[in-house]
């Protein structure tokens, strides 16, 4: 309701639990504002203790989910799966276009929004609402950009990951909305 209400060329998306820094904004809108084909953008994201969040991903595979959401991940904690879905492979200190990125915090073009890719999906209750919309962005043909220049402070805690809880639930629900409406292939 509040994207359908606001005016402006951008739409940032915000969490309560974001806490921004410098010129965060400002540097963001510049930096989407110099190429037609950003569709999103996001800031590099940090813990509160200054430690660098994984907050862009590659899609998801079969074996990222297995090692994500299973105790085989606390068993092979340190696999390329992993290492691939979570980008660790690369210093994050560098913009790049990238599959998804967390919705803690990012902007996102209103026309591509409006005239190719819609709304967030209201029926997703909790969680891959993000992936969705970044998944749909690419599907469109527009860039899902990580920007590092910018950066906030997120004190994520990844509530459906600490044992079966409802938010665990909630999770796993909106996933499988997510391949229902996409197909249950895997990237």
């Amino acid at each position: 309701m509040g994207i359908q209400e606001s005016k402006g060329k951008f739409l940032l998306i915000l969490n309560p639990d974001i806490i921004l820094k410098g010129n965060t904004i400002n540097k963001l809108l510049q930096f989407a504002s110099s190429e037609e084909s950003i569709g999103i953008i996001a800031p590099k994201l940090l813990n509160p203790d200054g430690t660098l969040q994984e907050s862009c991903r590659a899609f998801y595979s079969v074996k990222t989910i297995i090692l994500r959401r299973t105790i085989f991940g606390k068993i092979f904690p340190n696999t390329d799966t992993i290492k691939k879905h979570l980008m660790l492979d690369w210093d994050h200190n560098t913009p790049m276009d990238v599959d998804w990125i967390l919705g803690a915090c990012f902007l996102i073009r209103r026309e591509v929004l409006e005239r190719c890719v819609g709304y967030f999906d209201e029926d997703y209750k909790l969680y891959f609402e993000d992936v969705d919309i970044c998944y749909r962005m690419k599907e469109a043909g527009y860039k899902v950009c990580y920007y590092p220049s910018a950066t906030c402070i997120h004190d994520h805690r990844r509530e459906s990951a600490k044992g079966f809880n409802r938010k665990t639930y909630w999770h796993i629900r909106s996933a499988i909305h997510f391949f229902n409406k996409h197909g249950w292939r895997f990237w």
